[in-house]
């Protein structure tokens, strides 16, 4: 370096070999809740001072395999003692942050809990963990993020939940579980984690998570809340814009929402850039500009090639424009992008099979059921892409797949009766409508299916009981019965004019 700066020159005269070098890492209990950790080493030996306190001999442990405190108690003493004076005389005490963090967001928890909801109380009796012994818990850590990056939702909840298990005050990851049950619909839990995220870490973005999913909620006054507290801690953040555009969108004014997302590029280009951009093309497509939207949306992909939003968005234009070859491409990057998300892999399987290109259309289907076995709607969808392609034995199979992995999963044996009907075995199909009858006592179109086929076979009495179930339970569309011509020995009986007159509207 040609200016002179604080540190010492390791090629100068005067190194001292048998000087000692301090080290310190506050992120366990910045990030994680744990202790923090100090240390201090020299040529020969190492001693960290953690809840668990270890000392290491290089000349005979060069790999630090081997904790010798227990042998070396006086020796370690010494570095323990050392490293409290070089905290005192040289680095200072160990700062946890600003003083002030015992105080910020109060007054916004305490404004959220007079709206109702429940607000973590500080819980003194909490251990301060060991980062030694939690040490694996960290790899998990970053498990847990990478399937929330890949939308893999529920797998992200149940890495977070055992990690919670043993750091139960964990900040990060309370916000990444709060993020993971937002992204499946669960928003009450989304924001009590998330809460609870803000309570342990009041200077974090978890603020921003909070906002997302009370923004989502349509509680405008929690969202607003959380967001001035934001502002307090960081108000050039990008995403406090992307969701002060998101609450315009909501009120259709795109002017507003446009200069919004404009400045959250500009105030946060590298976290921000991509989804500003993104999210303008979803403000010009919401204002019939597809062209402009397109434009938009390829600049996101540029900065971030797999942006869902900008793919969703790619693939509704393609698609409305007739060009589902291209529109095929943008899904089948949603499907990188989001391997666990069904919805994806279900519209290109369909896309597909609407362009007679069947064996594409089930392979889709069949790749993503690889990929999450246990994933019921996309084994049922499997089976409805069976159904579609005309591959009838293999959509058997498979509804009864699905039912094995979830017995109330309604719509695959809702779909197994229509395909049991359809290749000609009514007994079992009318077995399977019974049975989605008893899940859903008021699913009309069970209903339906079942009397035609119980007409077609002549069991009229059957079928006028079934009637009168289905009547008092709320399944039976009398008008849409009345319409169907393949029931009228059923609609043109006596009796069931007389269960329709004592039983319609109640």
């Amino acid at each position: 370096s040609p200016t002179p700066f604080d540190g010492l020159d390791l090629f100068g005269q005067n190194t001292n070999p048998n000087r000692t070098v301090y080290v310190e890492s506050l992120a366990p209990k910045l990030r994680h809740g744990w202790s923090p950790m100090f240390a201090v080493r020299g040529r020969l030996a190492k001693f960290i001072d953690a809840p668990e306190a270890e000392y290491f001999d290089f000349g005979s442990d060069p790999k630090e395999a081997f904790n010798i405190l227990e042998k070396q108690p006086e020796q370690a003493e010494l570095l323990r003692q050392e490293i409290r004076t070089l905290q005192k005389t040289r680095f200072g005490d160990a700062a946890f942050g600003n003083p002030m963090d015992a105080v910020l967001g109060q007054e916004s928890l305490k404004k959220l809990g007079e709206l109702g909801y429940t607000i973590p109380k500080p819980d003194p009796a909490l251990p301060i963990l060991s980062p030694t012994q939690l040490t694996p818990l960290y790899d998990q850590y970053y498990v847990a993020l990478r399937l929330l990056a890949r939308g893999k939702f529920q797998d992200a909840v149940g890495s977070c939940m055992l990690i919670l298990s043993n750091s139960p005050r964990d900040g990060i990851i309370l916000g990444v579980l709060s993020s993971a049950l937002g992204a499946l619909g669960h928003l009450d839990e989304a924001i009590s984690r998330a809460l609870d995220a803000a309570s342990v870490q009041p200077r974090e973005r978890h603020w921003l998570i909070l906002a997302q999913w009370l923004l989502q909620k349509k509680d405008f006054v929690g969202f607003e809340i959380a967001m001035q507290q934001m502002i307090q801690i960081d108000p050039l953040d990008g995403e406090i814009a992307i969701l002060r555009a998101q609450r315009a969108l909501m009120d259709r004014q795109f002017d507003q929402a446009a200069s919004l997302f404009d400045l959250a590029r500009k105030n946060d280009p590298l976290r921000q850039g991509a989804a500003s951009q993104a999210w303008l093309g979803e403000t010009k497509l919401a204002q019939g500009d597809s062209e402009a939207a397109r434009t938009l949306y390829e600049q996101a992909l540029i900065l971030e090639p797999l942006n869902v939003l900008a793919l969703q968005g790619m693939a509704v234009i393609e698609r409305q424009a007739g060009h589902v070859d291209r529109a095929s491409e943008y899904l089948k990057k949603l499907c990188e992008a989001r391997p666990s998300a069904v919805a994806y892999a279900n519209e290109l399987a369909r896309l597909f099979a609407l362009l007679d290109r069947r064996e594409e259309a089930i392979k889709v289907m069949k790749d993503f059921v690889a990929r999450n076995p246990n994933d019921v709607a996309g084994v049922g969808n499997l089976g409805n892409i069976y159904v579609e392609t005309g591959n009838m034995e293999d959509a058997i199979v498979t509804y009864r797949k699905a039912m094995e992995l979830d017995p109330q999963y309604a719509f695959a044996r809702f779909n197994l009766a229509g395909v049991l009907n359809r290749v000609g075995e009514e007994d079992e199909a009318i077995i399977e409508y019974r049975k989605v009858i008893e899940m859903r006592p008021n699913h009309k179109e069970s209903y339906k299916r079942l009397l035609i086929i119980l007409i077609e076979q002549s069991r009229l009495d059957e079928a006028l009981a079934d009637v009168e179930q289905g009547a008092k339970n709320g399944g039976i569309d009398w008008k849409g019965l009345a319409e169907n011509e393949g029931l009228d020995a059923l609609t043109g009986d006596p009796r069931y004019q007389e269960i329709r007159s004592r039983l319609e509207g109640k």
